[in-house]
């Protein structure tokens, strides 16, 4: 089934410029009028709001003097449901002698690259790598300023957080003389130093990650210390960590006696998860921990998956999702319970993975760098199916990846220079709720796993509906507007029932609108006339029919009578038994079968006369 996958270019030298939302709708669902715009004039369009396909909009602005081209997509519920991607360059920076560890952008507009440059400056000697800890700070396309933290010290940066402020880091900072030092900072977007701490040991130590959560600094690190702040430490063993504004600070140390190492680690609610690597009994195994917040240690151990490694972890709505590569040509994901029960499994394989990136916000998501050099490509993926593959020249690695609370995510890439796309999935899902007299399949639109606002744009519903009927809704975001429609099917509410018989006077209550004998007839209509009555009611497309009979109750045994199978054209109709509520009307058998979701008896017009039934007088109730 074929997919939809947007990528909207402007150019300077277009005359027409792309402008406005692109509105998304399916078959048969809106009209022109969808296409007015105030203070705009319609000059031209080509869509054809019957058939799927890809249209357009022109419009004039008087106010600007200026045309306006708006793209209109008619698609399928399926299509929807399979997705709309797109993923476009917002901008770009450049930093010479820089390797970026990470990315992090601020609502306005501004993004921080931050990790390790190599300057050519060498203080002292050392056996490490000559480089600094370095943070800079771009907004559209512009670098607004930079920063080496140290110059008299090697060092680096390895994760940052948002604060209220601007951005908190963690890294590390060399000390000719007792070692690596783990330090954080918090600077604002203008560079300036808000927070800082160092922790000192007397051996090396890494700051690995950083979280904030009601004013406080939350870290995970390893140290290779046994005092100072990482009393307790064996060999080389990880600690958490919580810092106050005040810069008291409390650590944990995992103690152990063997060398530990940490891929990866996050914190959620004053719990820790992480993944890590144990010796035990000179046997390197692999678990993910969970620390709660008294804590307590648990652990699952990832031996049945075999040795792995670039392990990453994420949270995603109370879920835990970590990441793993198996060799050159498989990623394994899996996601966890808060409880360490494993819940899913998901291998994604493909030729050639240079690099990947792990996001779980709203949904999770995996940028997959595939492709020999000259042929580079970034596939992303959620844990359900394939999104969008795009060719970037060049690409190495993903630096990071980003979600906004409303649903935008941003990737940093690296090439020889550094690019930020904006990537953007849609995805319709349905819901199907059953109230009493009524089964409704509900639309929901998801960007990027975030639902949209839902707006009613119309009713359309008759009072006393039966039948099917569509409620239009509108769903808007950045880019898109979507027109999409809920689908609401009521059931047949009638006062009588099939095959059976009723005194002469029956008030006859029904929704939709009634035939009887294929004559129109309102709610609260009565019958005067004994005799075979064929009750329909109708709405559109949609037919409900059952027959009764009217006779003089005191002349019979019962309020039930034998009746023999009627028959009329394509038609069949043979009474149920007294109380089953159906009616057993159906088509012969070469007819197609309805929906299933929504069933309707279709049936041609049935007169007294075609049935051989004398159609008696009808009365029109005085109150209904």
């Amino acid at each position: 089934m074929k997919r939809f996958v947007l990528i909207i270019l402007v150019s300077l030298c277009f005359p027409v410029a792309v402008s406005g939302k692109t509105i998304v709708t399916t078959e048969n669902l809106l009209g022109d009028w969808v296409l007015e715009e105030d203070g705009l004039l319609l000059t031209d369009h080509d869509v054809l709001w019957d058939e799927e396909g890809e249209y357009r909009a022109d419009y004039y602005d008087p106010k600007i003097r200026t045309e306006i081209r708006r793209q209109i997509i008619v698609s399928n519920r399926e299509d929807l449901k399979n997705g709309i991607s797109r993923l476009y360059e917002e901008t770009g920076a450049d930093v010479p002698g820089f390797t970026a560890t990470g990315f992090m952008p601020l609502p306005d507009g501004c993004f921080f690259l931050y990790g390790e440059i190599h300057t050519g400056h060498m203080p002292y000697k050392t056996q490490d790598r000559h480089v600094f800890a370095y943070l800079a700070c771009f907004k559209n396309g512009f670098k607004l300023w930079d920063m080496i933290v140290d110059h008299d010290h090697y060092g680096s940066f390895s994760d940052a957080c948002r604060t209220e402020n601007g951005i908190a880091l963690i890294g590390q900072r060399d000390n000719p003389d007792q070692g690596k030092n783990v330090i954080v900072y918090e600077f604002d977007s203008e560079g300036r130093i808000i927070y800082e701490k160092e922790f000192f040991g007397s051996g090396d130590d890494h700051g690995l990650r950083i979280f904030y959560e009601k004013g406080a600094f939350h870290i995970i690190g390893v140290t290779m210390s046994d005092d100072g702040p990482f009393r307790g430490s064996g060999s080389r063993d990880i600690f958490v960590g919580h810092l106050n504004r005040d810069k008291s600070a409390t650590l944990h140390v995992l103690s152990s006696p063997d060398r530990d190492e940490l891929w990866d680690g996050i914190y959620s609610g004053g719990e820790f998860y992480m993944l890590a690597e144990f010796d035990a009994g000179g046997e390197r195994r692999q678990q993910l921990l969970y620390l709660d917040q008294k804590k307590n240690l648990r652990t699952f151990d990832l031996g049945a998956f075999g040795r792995n490694s670039d392990f990453k972890i994420s949270e995603r709505s109370g879920e835990i999702v970590l990441a793993f590569r198996k060799g050159s040509e498989e990623v394994r994901a899996l996601v966890f319970g808060k409880d360490l029960r494993l819940l899913k499994e998901k291998k994604f394989r493909f030729s050639e993975i240079r690099a990947y990136g792990l996001l779980s916000g709203y949904d999770c998501f995996l940028a997959f760098v595939l492709g020999q050099s000259g042929n580079e490509r970034l596939l992303i993926t959620d844990l359900e199916s394939f999104l969008l593959e795009e060719k970037i020249s060049g690409l190495k690695e993903v630096v990071g990846i980003f979600q906004e609370e409303d649903g935008k995510i941003l990737f940093c890439l690296a090439r020889e220079d550094f690019l930020v796309c904006r990537f953007q999935n849609f995805r319709l899902l349905e819901n199907l709720r059953e109230t009493e007299n009524t089964i409704i399949l509900e639309t929901e639109m998801r960007y990027n796993g975030k639902a949209l606002a839902k707006a009613r744009e119309g009713d359309g519903i008759p009072e006393n509906a039966f039948g099917k009927h569509l409620v239009l809704h509108r769903f808007t975001s950045e880019d898109f507007v979507f027109y999409l429609a809920d689908e609401h099917y009521y059931r047949a509410r009638i006062n009588v029932r099939n095959g059976e018989v009723y005194d002469i006077g029956v008030r006859l209550f029904f929704n939709g609108e009634g035939y009887l004998n294929n004559k129109k007839i309102e709610p609260g209509t009565s019958v005067e006339e004994p005799g075979h009555y064929l009750l329909e009611i109708r709405s559109g497309e949609e037919r409900y029919a059952l027959v009764f009979e009217v006779s003089e109750l005191s002349e019979t045994e019962s309020g039930s009578v034998a009746w023999e199978e009627i028959s009329a054209g394509a038609l069949k109709m043979k009474p149920a038994e007294r109380n089953s509520g159906t009616s057993e009307l159906a088509l012969q058998e070469d007819q197609p079968k309805n929906n299933q979701l929504f069933p309707a008896l279709l049936i041609g017009s049935l007169t007294g006369a075609a049935l051989g039934l004398v159609i008696p007088k009808i009365r029109r109730g005085k109150n209904a």
